[in-house]
């Protein structure tokens, strides 16, 4: 069983949404009639009108722009008792445009480090949401493809829970049937099927199912699985003919299988390993390595989807073969081997349900199911069923 947990985060970016950056207020002329007053910029006595500014008094040639020294005869601004043309500020501290060269108004727009006239800002620089295209204004998200309205991404951009429905942020788990879900639900974490591993859920696998043994299984594993022993007694028919296509056609004509809880395969199997689906025990006698009587009894789950069932009747009938043969092997070319027998099943199938059991057995960390199995496998591609059951007859 596979499980992807992953992360999943929203970056949210302020965008300045109140009002616009403004000008000082700027200050206008008054002129008025001189008296006995003296110039404040060249010192020289003043005659005729002057400028009467911040309690000075200038002539009204000597109140020039500190930038383009030109005479100042309209509105100003004072920057650290220096003079300046409005427009001349504006050059002097970069109040321009960067979207059209031309000088800033009263007002203007700061985004991103740059100055815009309001204007220039709406119809040009100000983002559009990547989903729904309209303006954003406020805060908003981007990823490699484009800036979203918070809403929009949540709505239309972020993945859904295939449980919920509801939009997923965060953490979360993926299935091996392609289904994600938030990790809990109303407190409740997620479950997963024990057959076929999907998420449990209505949407996802038409509800689920606890055994009395405290296995789940979901929905639609349920409606093929296995309870009754007249089933099993026509799919042992099934896979014996199956395995008699390798070579094993040596199989015992009367084989004893049970269907068990839980509880029960833990004590016929002496494991509680709760992977354990399958137990065989076999009673052989012999003289002088010729078999003169057996007895094979083999345990499996009851309630696994029909499908798992036959491949877990297939590697039980192998042990039985391997038994009935007085084969002995470790317990990692054993199980490897009769791992062979679930591959062939599922590679029988064409279902979704066969490629996950498959990708199971091909991913099984277990030194002896899963490094056995891919070791038999290969000895299998190499050799063939022939050669592979004749080399383990020479054991």
């Amino acid at each position: 069983m596979i499980l992807i947990l992953f992360f999943l985060c929203l970056p949210v970016v302020q965008y300045p949404a109140d009002g616009f950056e403004k000008d000082t207020p700027k200050k206008t002329i008054i002129l008025v009639q001189a008296e006995d007053l003296t110039c404040s910029m060249c010192g020289e006595k003043i005659t005729g009108k002057y400028l009467k500014i911040d309690g000075k008094f200038y002539h009204t040639r000597c109140f020039t722009c500190s930038k383009c020294n030109r005479v100042i005869d309209t509105a100003y601004k004072i920057d650290n008792g220096r003079f300046f043309h409005a427009d001349c500020y504006k050059e002097l501290k970069g109040l321009i445009c960067d979207h059209c060269g031309q000088l800033l108004d009263e007002k203007w727009k700061v985004f991103n480090g740059k100055k815009f006239h309001p204007e220039c800002f709406k119809k040009s620089i100000q983002p559009k949401c990547a989903i729904c295209g309209l303006s954003i204004v406020g805060d908003y998200t981007e990823d490699s493809e484009g800036i979203y309205h918070i809403a929009c991404y949540k709505n239309k951009k972020l993945p859904r829970c295939d449980v919920c429905q509801a939009p997923i942020e965060g953490k979360y788990i993926e299935d091996l049937w392609g289904n994600i879900s938030h990790e809990y639900h109303d407190g409740k974490s997620y479950n997963l099927c024990s057959s076929c591993s999907v998420i449990i859920s209505k949407r996802t696998s038409k509800g689920g199912y606890e055994y009395s043994d405290g296995r789940l299984i979901c929905g639609v594993c349920r409606e093929s699985a296995v309870f009754h022993m007249t089933v099993v007694d026509q799919l042992i028919k099934s896979i014996k003919m199956l395995l008699k296509t390798t070579g094993m056609d040596s199989l015992p004509e009367k084989i004893n299988v049970s269907l068990v809880d839980f509880d029960t395969m833990k004590k016929k199997s002496g494991s509680d390993n709760k992977n354990t689906k399958g137990f065989t025990k076999s009673s052989v006698m012999s003289i002088r390595s010729l078999n003169i009587s057996s007895k094979h009894d083999i345990f499996i789950l009851y309630g696994l989807p029909e499908l798992e069932f036959k491949g877990v009747l297939a590697h039980e009938l192998m042990h039985v073969w391997l038994n009935d043969q007085g084969i002995s092997l470790t317990q990692r070319e054993t199980e490897g081997f009769c791992n062979l027998g679930s591959m062939l099943v599922y590679q029988n199938d064409q279902s979704k349900l066969a490629s996950i059991l498959l990708e199971n057995l091909a991913r099984d960390p277990d030194p002896a199911y899963g490094d056995g199995y891919r070791w038999m496998l290969n000895k299998l591609e190499q050799k063939g069923w022939g050669d592979l059951l004749n080399d383990l007859k020479d054991k």
